[in-house]
């Protein structure tokens, strides 16, 4: 299967470069962790899309709230599902039968500490020590309901419990960030309760850095919470609308070790001048033709020696190191395409803000998940056939 850029042919794919000959392999560098904070809305049904995402854009992090997921074996396949080749997955079940669950997806290059903390009834949370390249940070991920008449909860109680909860962490000495959905209006700083919670921040000297909708109502409701003066996080940014959540990300300034490597062999064989190159094969191949003296093995050697040596004329033989990223067996052309178009739709949304731009991407972002689910089941069936 050829996934390589377009114009340019995969000839011949090197074995990867071995650490021990290649120093670089395996040294550490200064990027950036790429985080990302996402509420799934049940993951249970999304784990194609979400582990396409993943490896697409090469996340290191991924929060996610309302997971979903239960407590048990009963999720189990799900779990294995979520979790893309070299990544591994931590959670904590939800204790309700609606919605609720939060987890942790990450690179298995780190490590990953669940840490214990008292329970608070109005939001669930989930407390980890990462630990990358000798850098670590402490991450909290947490999903607040709205208040209901079934849970009982107010937005009062939730301020209380939150109060106590974040004094903990920002007495601390090292870094931190709580990540989730809130379930509050960052983008109406008019309202009482979004008052209320950004007093809250600044007198902790704690400062929000998502400012960019992420809900299809255009509210702010998933946010980052850090010290403001030991935060290390840049380029906020939302993407993908995996439910009616759109993706943050951001970077962590974090090292993290380099993505393993490998050589590649190619030819442009679309960068060829078709008329100079077929003129080229045919003044080379009368001479011999016209003779009339070779057998037909012989001329097809000739031509194949002919074609050969014009190729590398035309298409030299070139090499490079790419990421070595293990993409799913069932990724085609169709999901390629399907994901072009959606990156055209949500760049043109971005651009107009238009409701009828957001609606054409939101479209197209379902056509993507109808087309990663279609290829999974036609590469199994096809499979079990065999």
């Amino acid at each position: 299967m050829d996934h390589s850029e377009p114009g340019v042919d995969v000839d011949v794919v090197v074995s990867p470069v071995s650490p021990a000959n290649n120093k670089s392999a395996s040294s550490r560098v200064a990027v950036p962790v790429k985080l990302g904070i996402v509420n799934a809305r049940s993951i249970c049904i999304k784990t194609d899309v979400f582990t396409d995402y993943v490896t697409e854009v090469n996340m290191d992090l991924i929060a996610i709230t309302e997971t979903w997921l239960n407590i048990g074996e009963k999720d189990n396949k799900v779990i294995k599902n979520l979790t893309p080749a070299d990544y591994k997955f931590v959670h904590l079940p939800r204790k309700s039968p609606r919605g609720s669950g939060v987890g942790l997806v990450y690179r298995s290059s780190s490590k990953v500490v669940v840490n214990r903390r008292d329970d608070v009834k109005s939001f669930e949370f989930m407390d980890v020590d990462v630990s990358s390249s000798g850098n670590s940070m402490k991450l909290v991920i947490i999903y607040r309901p709205l208040p209901s008449k079934k849970n009982k909860h107010s937005y009062a109680d939730f301020l209380v419990e939150f109060t106590g909860f974040i004094e903990h962490y920002a007495l601390m000495t090292t870094r931190f960030a709580i990540v989730g959905d809130f379930n509050i209006h960052w983008d109406v700083p008019s309202d009482n309760n979004v008052k209320r919670f950004a007093d809250l921040l600044e007198s902790l000297n704690i400062i929000q850095h998502v400012h960019a909708p992420t809900h299809i109502d255009g509210h702010t409701i998933d946010l980052i919470l850090t010290p403001s003066g030991n935060h290390g996080i840049t380029s906020t940014k939302t993407t993908l609308l995996l439910s009616d959540h759109l993706c943050v990300e951001c970077l962590v300034d974090m090292e993290k070790s380099v993505v393993p490597r490998k050589t590649i062999r190619y030819r442009k064989y679309k960068a060829i001048n078709k008329p100079a190159f077929c003129s080229d094969i045919a003044s080379s191949l009368p001479t011999v033709i016209s003779s009339g003296k070779q057998t037909t093995t012989e001329l097809a050697n000739h031509y194949n020696v002919v074609l050969t040596k014009r190729i590398e004329k035309h298409a030299p033989l070139q090499t490079c190191r790419i990421a070595d990223r293990p993409l799913v067996p069932w990724y085609n052309k169709k999901v390629i395409k399907a994901k072009q178009i959606r990156r055209q739709c949500e760049r043109k949304w971005r651009r107009t803000s238009l409701q009828v731009h957001r609606e054409i991407h939101m479209t197209q972002c379902a056509e993507v998940k109808r087309t990663i689910i279609k290829a999974k089941s036609d590469y199994y069936t096809s499979e079990m056939r065999v």
